[in-house]
């Protein structure tokens, strides 16, 4: 069973996701949000097939996980860049914007962790990508069982 939720909206990087409060790592304000976004969202729209789900993982398999992540062209390039003055310089510095889709795997993994009541330890995370894309920013997570041992892990730790 694969089950797909598309989120209207981003997360926030990890940067910004998360503080820094003396040696603990906490989840910043804008990551609670998000996560409490994130959770009322999939169960509004997507509750039978999430119940579905964690039905099919029981307490032994694995969730595989895959992310994309739609943005609008100007939050991936500088439009500046196509653009030169008299001299023949560029309007930017460099092509690409500092987009790291991969930093937000973390709050991700958070957010459905506490949706799907397992823990994260469980997820394998598969590809992350990020797209350019005309319509309204968003996150299309695809997500299926796995069985453990397709990665090595013996079959006694697999039961329960």
């Amino acid at each position: 069973m694969i089950v797909e939720l598309e989120l209207p909206f981003l997360p926030p990087s990890e940067n910004s996701a998360y503080v820094q409060i003396g040696r603990m790592r906490k989840l910043s304000t804008e990551g609670k949000e998000f996560k409490r976004q994130v959770n009322e969202y999939c169960w509004d729209i997507y509750e039978s097939e999430l119940d579905r789900l964690c039905e099919e993982l029981g307490d032994t398999l694995w969730l595989l996980v895959d992310m994309d992540i739609y943005l609008p062209l100007d939050k991936v390039v500088y439009l500046g860049w196509t653009k030169k003055n008299k001299a023949g310089a560029r309007g930017a510095k460099e092509p690409y914007r500092n987009i790291d889709g991969h930093n937000c795997v973390k709050l991700m993994a958070d957010a459905l962790s506490e949706i799907l009541h397992i823990d994260d330890r469980r997820f394998q995370w598969g590809r992350s990508h990020k797209h350019v894309d005309g319509r309204e920013p968003r996150v299309v997570l695809r997500m299926g069982p796995v069985d453990p041992q397709e990665f090595g892990v013996p079959l006694e730790f697999t039961t329960s």
